[in-house]
Protein backbone atom coordinates (compact mmCIF):
# COMPACT_ATOMS: atom_id res chain seq x y z
CA UNK A 1 0.00 0.00 0.00
CA UNK A 2 1.11 3.53 -0.68
CA UNK A 3 2.34 5.64 2.20
CA UNK A 4 1.26 9.04 0.90
CA UNK A 5 -2.45 8.81 1.94
CA UNK A 6 -1.25 8.58 5.55
CA UNK A 7 0.78 11.75 5.10
CA UNK A 8 -2.49 13.70 4.91
CA UNK A 9 -2.72 13.45 8.71
CA UNK A 10 0.84 14.74 9.09
CA UNK A 11 0.04 17.68 6.81
CA UNK A 12 -3.25 18.55 8.51
CA UNK A 13 -1.69 18.19 11.97
CA UNK A 14 1.11 20.59 11.00
CA UNK A 15 -1.31 23.08 9.53
CA UNK A 16 -3.52 22.75 12.62
CA UNK A 17 -0.53 23.60 14.84
CA UNK A 18 0.19 26.62 12.66
CA UNK A 19 -3.41 27.83 12.89
CA UNK A 20 -3.50 27.21 16.66
CA UNK A 21 -0.82 29.88 17.09
CA UNK A 22 -3.22 32.38 15.56
CA UNK A 23 -6.62 31.38 16.86
CA UNK A 24 -8.92 28.94 18.58
CA UNK A 25 -7.51 25.58 19.65
CA UNK A 26 -10.62 23.36 19.70
CA UNK A 27 -11.95 24.33 16.28
CA UNK A 28 -8.50 23.91 14.71
CA UNK A 29 -8.22 20.40 16.16
CA UNK A 30 -11.67 19.52 14.80
CA UNK A 31 -10.85 20.96 11.36
CA UNK A 32 -7.53 19.11 11.28
CA UNK A 33 -9.20 15.79 12.10
CA UNK A 34 -12.05 16.23 9.60
CA UNK A 35 -9.85 17.45 6.77
CA UNK A 36 -7.22 14.80 7.55
CA UNK A 37 -9.81 12.04 7.20
CA UNK A 38 -11.27 13.62 4.05
CA UNK A 39 -7.95 14.10 2.31
CA UNK A 40 -6.76 10.65 3.35
CA UNK A 41 -9.91 8.98 1.96
CA UNK A 42 -9.53 10.84 -1.32
CA UNK A 43 -5.88 9.85 -1.61
CA UNK A 44 -6.83 6.24 -0.88
CA UNK A 45 -9.29 6.47 -3.78
CA UNK A 46 -6.31 7.12 -6.06
CA UNK A 47 -4.00 4.59 -4.40
CA UNK A 48 -6.23 1.53 -4.06
CA UNK A 49 -8.27 1.59 -7.24
CA UNK A 50 -6.98 -0.89 -9.81
CA UNK A 51 -5.93 0.40 -13.20
CA UNK A 52 -7.65 0.24 -16.57
CA UNK A 53 -7.64 -3.55 -16.74
CA UNK A 54 -10.91 -3.81 -14.82
CA UNK A 55 -14.26 -4.00 -16.55
CA UNK A 56 -15.90 -1.26 -14.50
CA UNK A 57 -13.83 1.64 -15.84
CA UNK A 58 -16.74 4.12 -15.53
CA UNK A 59 -17.08 3.54 -11.79
CA UNK A 60 -13.35 4.01 -11.30
CA UNK A 61 -13.36 7.20 -13.37
CA UNK A 62 -16.33 8.61 -11.40
CA UNK A 63 -14.66 7.82 -8.09
CA UNK A 64 -11.42 9.48 -9.16
CA UNK A 65 -13.27 12.56 -10.45
CA UNK A 66 -15.18 12.89 -7.19
CA UNK A 67 -11.98 12.48 -5.16
CA UNK A 68 -10.26 15.08 -7.34
CA UNK A 69 -13.06 17.63 -6.79
CA UNK A 70 -12.91 17.07 -3.03
CA UNK A 71 -9.10 17.36 -2.98
CA UNK A 72 -9.30 20.57 -4.99
CA UNK A 73 -11.84 21.99 -2.52
CA UNK A 74 -9.67 21.07 0.49
CA UNK A 75 -6.56 22.52 -1.16
CA UNK A 76 -8.28 25.81 -1.96
CA UNK A 77 -9.64 26.01 1.60
CA UNK A 78 -6.14 25.54 3.03
CA UNK A 79 -4.74 28.16 0.65
CA UNK A 80 -7.39 30.69 1.66
CA UNK A 81 -7.04 29.94 5.38
CA UNK A 82 -3.27 30.37 5.17
CA UNK A 83 -3.52 33.54 3.09
CA UNK A 84 -5.92 35.03 5.63
CA UNK A 85 -3.29 34.52 8.35
CA UNK A 86 -0.81 36.82 6.63
CA UNK A 87 -3.15 39.71 5.86
CA UNK A 88 -2.83 43.09 7.52
CA UNK A 89 -5.36 44.47 9.97
CA UNK A 90 -7.51 46.30 7.42
CA UNK A 91 -11.01 45.04 6.72
CA UNK A 92 -10.72 44.94 2.92
CA UNK A 93 -8.74 41.63 2.75
CA UNK A 94 -11.18 40.02 5.19
CA UNK A 95 -14.14 40.93 2.99
CA UNK A 96 -12.38 39.53 -0.07
CA UNK A 97 -11.58 36.35 1.86
CA UNK A 98 -15.18 35.88 3.01
CA UNK A 99 -16.54 36.50 -0.48
CA UNK A 100 -14.06 34.03 -2.02
CA UNK A 101 -14.76 31.46 0.72
CA UNK A 102 -18.52 31.82 0.21
CA UNK A 103 -18.17 31.39 -3.54
CA UNK A 104 -15.98 28.33 -3.05
CA UNK A 105 -18.37 26.84 -0.51
CA UNK A 106 -21.33 27.38 -2.85
CA UNK A 107 -19.53 25.99 -5.90
CA UNK A 108 -18.49 22.76 -4.16
CA UNK A 109 -22.03 21.32 -3.83
CA UNK A 110 -22.75 22.39 -7.41
CA UNK A 111 -19.69 20.49 -8.65
CA UNK A 112 -20.71 17.41 -6.69
CA UNK A 113 -24.28 17.73 -7.99
CA UNK A 114 -22.93 17.78 -11.55
CA UNK A 115 -20.91 14.64 -10.85
CA UNK A 116 -23.97 12.92 -9.33
CA UNK A 117 -26.08 13.85 -12.34
CA UNK A 118 -23.41 12.44 -14.63
CA UNK A 119 -23.26 9.23 -12.57
CA UNK A 120 -27.04 8.81 -12.77
CA UNK A 121 -27.00 9.21 -16.56
CA UNK A 122 -24.23 6.64 -16.89
CA UNK A 123 -26.11 4.20 -14.62
CA UNK A 124 -29.27 4.63 -16.70
CA UNK A 125 -27.29 3.90 -19.88
CA UNK A 126 -25.82 0.78 -18.24
CA UNK A 127 -29.33 -0.40 -17.24
CA UNK A 128 -30.63 0.20 -20.77
CA UNK A 129 -27.69 -1.73 -22.21
CA UNK A 130 -28.45 -4.67 -19.91
CA UNK A 131 -32.08 -4.85 -21.05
Amino acid sequence: AALWPYLAFVFTFGMGLFYMQLGDVISNIVYAIILGMTISRCLFAFARIPGRETADIHRIRRLRQTALVILLFCTLEYIMWTASCFGDSTKAPEIIYYIADSMLSLSFPLALAGLCRKMRKEQEKEKEAEV
